[in-house]
């Protein structure tokens, strides 16, 4: 693969303004990569042999798949640089710096198939095949004029090594870029710089070819080998030259100072800037040289990195690799991999109705932003498997409907994909929604509401049809207590689930169903109250008689109330006296406490009336455990 070719046809000046459009999922997804070690020198694109290799990383060459996952790595700590295909794309030729090396790799095999060594202190930095002529651009250091072009002839047996190809040196580096049958060269790193055309034949260079200009941070070639891009750092514009003589062949505009990078593909320029907070890179049509698309390759510290752009023949992918600045003067390299880059991307939206319920239709509306006519491929998928619905073809705006049923409740997914087409990429979104399952019946009563203390309440739970599931869970939780499982098993043939439990205080029994394919899950409850056991005891007389104690009538009649299971409440209090036919209160205490004992005590005082009748009750006056309750009365004389 020649470095950096495309097909472009005659190229204007050309300046726009770019349409952003929104980020969408492709066919594939976009995706970013952190690239291992400091370095990054070169990319190489074996488009049929999948393989993505990128040098400098380590001064090793890393083996990425095309959608940019590693594989694996070849020469380490080989210094490898620059990187060059066959026409064919069968062999990889890396130029091994700190092995003084070109060597040869099969891009399937990833095995290395030749090393040609190019002399002890050669340090090659970049390789250019024409026919059977391995050219590199060679020299140690980046500060001497001591940067030369040699060649190997693949040809010769064995292969033979020239260097001096070319009479001048350069500076810091040189690249070398082959144009069909002439070879590019120009200094890295230096300005002003001299771009040669050297007309080869074998491993002969002819008379150039120059041009002279601010300096390169990148070569592009056009696949029909007739013009050249150059990005020449502090300027506004990527110039393009023709490759026979150098003479000016147009610019495009990237409207952004500090081109560093450009690639031409398939009737198109990527034109690659070194920009922060702006976008990094500017794709144009070649036809009419309007903007097509640009990327954000990541804000702040992100930034395209000087010949930093690969992709395949045909621009279904492109590849960039940035650096970031992380503060500790260390950089670190990401490389960024974007699918359809020339195409438009696309979108879906796609809503959904309040209530989605088994057996009743519902209507999803959504949009895809290609515009009309285009078809929307629709799968539905769920626990119970995928379905492939009908397709949809979008009306205005882009605009769709599926109107769609189902049989069983759960959470189901959507998924809506677009092909794509030449204007507008490919898409796919996945969209998940509930559908409701069916309400049950379910109910549950018991015996009564409230019970007295240690009473047994009989619990009866019914279910209504359901699809498959006949399960009720009948649970029992005293007020403050951890909850319990009554009974859990199928209900009988009419729907009953019956069960038992003897009560402490206050507590809320559930019915359970967990639902099935159809039917939602459903509890009901319901709470029964627990009488207080409630006792009184008298002291203090001194005899009874028919029913009556007897006390004295300078005796103080003392009342001892008590409450089961102890809640520490309170009671009320009331003695009452029999005169004139009935019984009228003549004393309260509105609450007696209960203390550490757990038994109330009250104190009747007072000059009593001698002969008459009296009584005393206590009534447990209730809390959150216990439902309120009187003690029987006990009656008393004073003598």
């Amino acid at each position: 693969m020649i470095r950096r070719t495309a097909v472009l046809a005659a190229l204007a000046v050309v300046s726009g303004v770019f349409v952003a459009a929104a980020p969408a999922a492709t066919a594939a997804a976009d995706t970013n990569y952190a690239l291992p070690g400091l370095g990054y020198s070169d990319m190489a694109v074996a488009a049929a042999q999948g393989r993505l290799f990128i040098s400098g990383n380590d001064n090793k060459i890393l083996v990425r798949s095309l959608d940019g996952a590693p594989v694996t790595s070849l020469a380490p700590m080989a210094g490898a640089r620059g990187l060059t295909l066959s026409a064919d794309g069968g062999t990889l030729y890396a130029a091994l710096s700190a092995n003084d090396a070109i060597a040869a790799y099969d891009t399937t095999t990833l095995v290395e198939t030749a090393r040609y060594a190019t002399g002890a202190q050669t340090c090659p930095s970049d390789v250019a095949i024409i026919g059977t002529a391995l050219w590199f651009g060679y020299g140690c250091g980046s500060g001497s004029w001591a940067h030369r072009v040699g060649v190997v002839d693949l040809a010769a047996e064995p292969p033979a090594v020239t260097l001096a190809k070319t009479d001048p040196t350069f500076y810091a580096g040189v690249w070398v870029v082959a144009a069909g049958d002439r070879l590019l060269v120009t200094g890295k790193g230096s300005s002003p710089t001299t771009l040669y055309s050297y007309p080869v034949t074998g491993t002969t260079l002819g008379t150039p070819a120059t041009m002279q200009f601010g300096g390169a941070s990148d070569i592009a070639v056009t696949p029909d080998n007739l013009r050249v891009i150059v990005p020449p750092g502090p300027s506004y514009s990527q110039p393009i030259y023709n490759v026979a003589d150098l003479s000016n062949a147009g610019s495009f505009s990237s409207n952004h100072p500090y081109p560093n990078s450009a690639l031409a593909a398939n009737g198109y320029l990527v034109s690659g800037v070194r920009a922060s907070g702006d976008p990094d890179i500017r794709i144009y049509r070649e036809s009419d040289g309007a903007p097509v698309r640009t990327y954000e390759l990541g804000a702040g510290y992100y930034t395209l990195i000087e010949h930093g752009l690969a992709s395949t023949p045909d621009l279904s992918v492109l590849y960039a690799v940035s650096e970031y600045w992380d503060g500790t003067g260390r950089n670190t390299h990401t490389l960024h991999v974007r699918h359809d880059p020339t195409r438009i991307p696309t979108a879906f939206t796609l809503s959904k109705p309040a209530t989605m319920k088994v057996g009743t239709a519902y209507t999803l509306t959504g949009t895809l932003s290609a515009g009309a006519g285009k078809v929307v491929h629709v799968k539905r998928s769920s626990k119970y498997g995928t379905v492939t619905l009908a397709n949809r073809t979008t009306g205005s705006g882009g605009s769709f409907a599926i109107t769609d049923k189902v049989a069983k409740r759960g959470a189901y997914t959507y998924t809506l994909s677009f092909a794509g087409d030449s204007t507008y990429a490919a898409s796919t979104k996945a969209f998940a929604m509930t559908v409701r399952g069916l309400t049950p019946a379910l109910s549950m009563i018991t015996n009564a509401t409230i019970y007295n203390h240690l009473a047994t309440a009989r619990v009866l739970a019914r279910l209504g049809p359901t699809y498959t599931n006949r399960t009720v869970t009948i649970t029992a939780k005293p007020l403050d207590r951890t909850g319990r499982t009554l009974v859990s098993a199928k209900v009988d043939s009419n729907g009953y689930l019956r069960t038992t439990h003897t009560l402490y205080w206050k507590t809320t029994y559930t019915a359970s169903f967990a639902g099935d394919d159809v039917y939602e899950p459903r509890k009901v409850t319901r709470t029964v109250r627990v009488y207080a056991a409630v006792s009184q005891t008298l002291s203090g007389y001194y005899a009874t008689s028919n029913g009556y104690r007897l006390y004295r009538r300078t005796a103080d009649p003392v009342v001892s109330a008590t409450a089961r299971p102890s809640t520490h409440g309170c009671f009320a209090m009331t003695a009452q006296r029999y005169t004139s036919g009935a019984w009228r209160t003549v004393s309260t205490a509105s609450c007696v406490g209960i203390g550490g004992s757990d038994e109330a005590v009250g104190v009747l005082t007072g000059d009593p009336m001698v002969g008459v009748p009296y009584r005393i009750r206590s009534t447990f006056t209730g809390n959150s455990y216990l439902a309120a309750k009187a003690t029987a009365y006990q009656y008393l004389r004073f003598t």
